[in-house]
């Protein structure tokens, strides 16, 4: 969830496709603390952000355009071991 560039490969068939794959151009909107970080992701087929929140939560938001929908994409990741 982390990696946007993922969806190509990852969900070839479904909800993306191989022969969509192309550079994600990701810029850091802030520093990157211990409390976690945002990305912003623009040029590509959608704009959006990824943003994790420590210890353990994922949330990416994508903009399908002023005429289709949007989406986010929670994630709560928890560590069963060490």
């Amino acid at each position: 969830v982390l990696d946007p560039a993922h969806l190509p490969f990852t969900h070839d068939g479904t909800i993306s496709r191989r022969s969509a794959a192309a550079p994600v151009n990701l810029k850091l909107t802030g520093p990157l603390e211990p409390r976690g970080f945002r990305l912003e992701r623009t040029g590509h087929a959608s704009n959006g952000s990824v943003s994790f929140i420590a210890p353990h939560h994922v949330l990416a938001a994508t903009e399908r355009g002023a005429d289709e929908y949007r989406d986010w994409n929670c994630v709560y990741a928890l560590p069963l071991g060490p």
